[in-house]
């Protein structure tokens, strides 16, 4: 489950922190993507999450998601830039 996004605006290549809870795999399999396109991420916690912001090409609201072995988080907004 996400909780919230910081900073909420970001353009590739920038890293947000996303905070929440339940980041764990057990086999490392946690994935992010930012609207339709996959986004690099580390979690160094269950609870904090940092994603690197793709390029889109375009700008605007997007969504972001984590998914780990427990399934997809909600979306959060973020806006890019």
């Amino acid at each position: 489950m996400l909780a919230a996004v910081t900073p909420t605006t970001a353009a590739a290549g920038q890293t947000v922190t996303v905070t929440g809870k339940n980041f764990y795999s057990a086999d490392d399999q946690i994935t992010a993507t930012v609207g339709s396109a996959a986004a690099g991420i580390s979690c160094p916690s269950e609870t904090t999450c940092r994603v690197r912001i793709p390029d889109l090409g375009h700008k605007g609201s997007v969504e972001l998601v984590v998914t780990t072995e427990a399934g997809r988080s909600n979306p959060l907004t973020l806006t890019y830039s």
